[in-house]
């Protein structure tokens, strides 16, 4: 089954739409894995601070979010 707008696209025009999807597809990915790790990172810091105690305690350095 051929679609009506497919038949009017050249081979070329079907190569750059099929790279911009493909790019805004990539930058949704980007997005969402920085949603994801961004909560399992706060999570997995929680936890290693219930388990291990606060940094400081062992003389390791944190880094503060204007230190970057």
């Amino acid at each position: 089954m051929k679609l009506p707008l497919a038949e009017n696209i050249g081979e070329i025009e079907k190569f750059i739409y099929g790279g911009i999807s493909l790019m805004v597809l990539a930058i949704v990915l980007a997005v969402l894995c920085i949603i994801v790790f961004s909560i399992t990172g706060k999570r997995i810091k929680k936890r290693l601070t219930k388990e291990y105690g606060e940094p400081e305690k062992y003389g390791l350095q944190t880094l503060k979010k204007g230190d970057r």
